[in-house]
């Protein structure tokens, strides 16, 4: 169904003159910044003054990381919005199908917002593995830390630390991602409504109030998984239920939402609106 940028048109006709920095550069910067940020708050966090300073920046982080997708759908609807009416009817008339016209607004969209995008990559290692876990990483993995002086009974009681660490390491990544995907998801929102599948609202209005239809459910299914957070019989069956559940509601459910909102969008009455 999606196919490469490259080979949409609309894709390259909106950001043909906006191709600085690359994607590839961009990506690479917000992930090595990401990793950079996670070690120096998992070194801060065995000192008591420099936690509280990681514990604003990581907060900072998690407010930044929950706006960006309003905005992302805003500028989408915009984007698509300035576009329509002359760059989609010219796109049909050349026999562009529907498909490719939406799949080129909405991979625009991202790619316009390519550089707040990158900074969630590089805030989401620091904010997506919570301090506990890194603490008991640390304790684990850097023996020679003081960082059980901050659960030294949990830790102590706690036969499996180490697999717990290493399970919510990979469960609390498994929600950044999600925690990204929202963003694809609200660019799929913006296009859709730009489109004109909701006409009660302006699109810019509509789309991010549409955002919370999968933010709430996804922040109410952390029910299931948190009361294996603080549980000192961790198991291997526990660590696969908590990193099961992690990918199944939080990883896959804003991709999948998004592929799904931009065939529906595809499927809309603004082609014949435009080309009669």
């Amino acid at each position: 169904m999606v196919s490469k940028p490259a080979d949409n048109p609309v894709f390259v006709r909106l950001t043909g003159d906006r191709r600085s920095p690359s994607l590839r550069v961009t990506v690479i910067g917000g992930v090595v910044v990401g990793l950079g940020l996670l070690a120096l708050s998992m070194v801060g966090a065995i000192s008591a003054a420099e936690s509280r300073w990681w514990a604003v920046l990581r907060t900072a982080g998690w407010i930044y990381a929950l706006l960006l997708p309003f905005g992302v759908s805003i500028a989408a609807a915009i984007i698509t919005g300035r576009d329509l009416p002359l760059g989609a009817r010219l796109d049909l008339k050349n026999e562009i199908n529907p498909q490719t016209v939406v799949e080129g607004y909405w991979r625009a969209s991202l790619f316009r917002m390519r550089v707040p995008l990158a900074v969630v990559i590089g805030l989401l290692p620091m904010i997506a593995v919570g301090p506990f876990t890194q603490v008991v990483m640390l304790d684990r993995f850097f023996g020679g830390s003081d960082a059980s002086i901050f659960f030294p009974a949990f830790i102590e009681s706690m036969p499996s630390a180490t697999l717990y660490a290493v399970t919510w390491s990979v469960a609390q990544s498994a929600a950044g991602i999600g925690l990204l995907g929202v963003n694809v998801f609200a660019a799929a929102l913006g296009v859709y409504f730009a489109l004109g599948q909701l006409k009660a609202f302006p699109a810019p209005v509509a789309a991010p109030l549409s955002i919370p239809i999968l933010i709430l459910p996804m922040m109410c299914l952390v029910a299931l998984v948190g009361p294996y957070y603080m549980m000192p019989l961790f198991d291997a069956g526990s660590a696969v239920k908590v990193i099961v559940l992690s990918i199944v509601l939080f990883a896959l459910p804003p991709y999948a939402l998004a592929l799904l909102v931009i065939r529906l969008a595809a499927r809309g009455r603004w082609v014949e609106d435009l080309v009669g």
